[in-house]
């Protein structure tokens, strides 16, 4: 089912729309999807130049390549309409747009836009953030410390760079050469699968990742304060080396009932075990449910009245497992965390080798370099006097999705208004 806008539109709604466009107000704008949002910023490029603002003082950052080439395309119809339309025609939709009746010197300036706005150098700066980082930055490569000469990558081949980097670093742990002690513990922890998931994962995070790496130890440090925890080796060893029932309980349930050796009661299970050197993993098949919980039910209550200090020691040692299933979880959360700490920061300097060495640079690196440049005491200020003497008008698409470094580039270009 189609959409069709109200015809004419209710007056509250129109009034709105105008106060928001009106180029004499700072605003921020909140709306559903469809209800409007990029009519208003297109309405509000449109009142600025006819308010006299030149092109070339106004940026417009999108969160989108579409959303860029969208704002592009309705301003540029519109002011190519406005050159060619007849006098009657244009009064009118001059008059839509802020709601007064144009000046015979507002008809004209309408009717010159278009052609101004072609001859304006770059045109319209229309733009995503990425693009208006990577052009700044190409202006002032040396103050924000980047190859004059850099290119961009694209995501796909991002993707492929941070693809072969992961493929070099693993395969340098199995072989044993670097972080072989890291890549076999998420061997040991983690199926394959959930290793490249958790790997891909924390890479497409690279901002956050960023400041991550940037202190590993530290950020090892907070993860083992919020989540306290003896070593692995520590909890396996006391898993075994604390069983309760003795080989004489074993022989005692055994003779009672008889275990069948495909059997999967727990009189079964328990014969898989050596009491004297226990498997972990067959102690808590044997005990435990599928949620390491302690079973209920380990035997029969007639059988346990007959036993009843060996069936005692039963339940103890479903009670202790349970906690010690607890604590071995968390052993191995900090353990194949820190591992894949490790190997993330090892694939992240693969790939920030690849890229140095390339002249390249991702779009994370865009925004972090100009936001870092922008701030800088020394030579952000020469920056900014540069660029303010350029801009006069920012307007922001998407703000909501926008990250915090983007709101630094915006709030540094700003800060001079």
């Amino acid at each position: 089912m189609s959409r069709r806008l109200l015809d004419p539109m209710p007056e509250a709604i129109t009034r709105s729309q105008r106060n928001a466009s009106d180029p004499a107000s700072s605003v921020w704008v909140t709306a559903n999807a469809g209800s409007g949002k990029t009519y208003v910023l297109t309405a509000r490029v449109l009142r600025l130049l006819l308010s006299g603002a030149r092109p070339e003082e106004i940026v417009c950052l999108t969160y989108t390549k579409a959303a860029a080439a969208e704002m592009r395309g309705r301003v540029a119809e519109r002011l190519a309409q406005w050159a060619l339309m007849d006098e009657a025609t244009l009064a009118a939709d001059l008059e839509a747009l802020d709601g007064r009746r144009p000046t015979a010197a507002a008809m004209v300036r309408a009717r010159t836009l278009f052609a101004h706005a072609l001859e304006t150098p770059g045109g319209l700066k229309i733009q995503t953030i990425h693009a208006f980082c990577e052009s700044v930055l190409h202006r002032f490569p040396r103050e924000a410390g980047v190859p004059f000469d850099f290119t961009v990558l694209e995501d796909f081949q991002r993707d492929a760079m941070l693809q072969s980097a992961r493929e070099k670093v693993l395969a340098a742990g199995v072989r044993g050469q670097a972080n072989a002690m890291q890549v076999e513990t998420l061997f040991g922890l983690l199926s394959d699968f959930s290793i490249e998931q958790a790997i891909i994962e924390a890479l497409g995070k690279q901002r956050t990742l960023r400041r991550v790496l940037a202190q590993i130890d530290a950020a090892k440090a907070n993860l083992r304060r919020m989540v306290p925890a003896a070593s692995r080796e520590d909890v396996l060893t006391a898993i075994v080396e604390g069983y309760g029932p003795t080989a004489a309980d074993h022989d005692t349930l055994f003779r009672m009932v008889p275990p069948e050796p495909s059997g999967d009661d727990f009189i079964d299970r328990l014969a898989r075990i050596d009491p004297e050197r226990p498997d972990p993993e067959l102690l808590f098949e044997a005990y435990l449910t599928q949620t390491m919980t302690a079973r209920k039910t380990l035997i029969k209550k007639a059988m346990a009245a007959l036993i009843p200090e060996t069936a005692q020691r039963l339940v103890d040692e479903a009670a202790r497992l349970e906690g010690l299933s607890a604590d071995l979880v968390r052993a191995e959360l900090i353990e194949r965390s820190e591992a894949m700490l490790d190997i993330v920061a090892a694939i992240s300097e693969d790939y920030e080798r690849q890229k140095r060495a390339r002249s390249l640079l991702d779009f994370d690196d865009l925004i972090e370099k100009l936001a870092a440049l922008l701030n800088d005491h020394d030579r952000g200020l020469w920056v900014r006097y540069k660029l303010d003497s350029r801009l006069s008008h920012i307007l922001v698409d998407e703000g909501q999705d926008t990250n915090p470094q983007q709101w630094e580039v915006i709030e540094a270009l700003i800060a001079e208004f």
